[in-house]
């Protein structure tokens, strides 16, 4: 994550490993502290489109799993314009 937390102000895309991202997202959901992300995100079903991958209950936010694990891990302002589904006015009220 701290690589994106360069890459993503620079405009650089770093590729996140597939398997490593699965992993870390999986690590995000279940853990407590620091991201409490079942928390955050309660209400919400996440689907990776591009590896088999869910987690949570409710309305559904789809993207790729690099998307999912910077949601996951508190970085929701750049997640969510990779993100689509019906969720995602969960993410940004404003939104509508």
């Amino acid at each position: 994550m701290h690589g994106q937390d360069v890459a993503i102000p620079l405009g650089r895309e770093l590729p996140m490993p597939r398997d490593a991202a699965t992993a870390a997202a999986t690590r995000a959901w279940t853990m407590g502290w620091p991201f409490w992300a079942r928390r955050r995100l309660r209400g919400l079903r996440l689907v990776a489109s591009d590896t088999d991958w869910t987690a949570g209950r409710g309305e559904e936010l789809t993207g790729p799993i690099g998307a999912l694990v910077l949601l996951l891990t508190g970085r929701t302002a750049v997640a969510a314009p990779r993100l689509t589904g019906p969720g995602l006015h969960h993410l940004n009220p404003s939104r509508g």
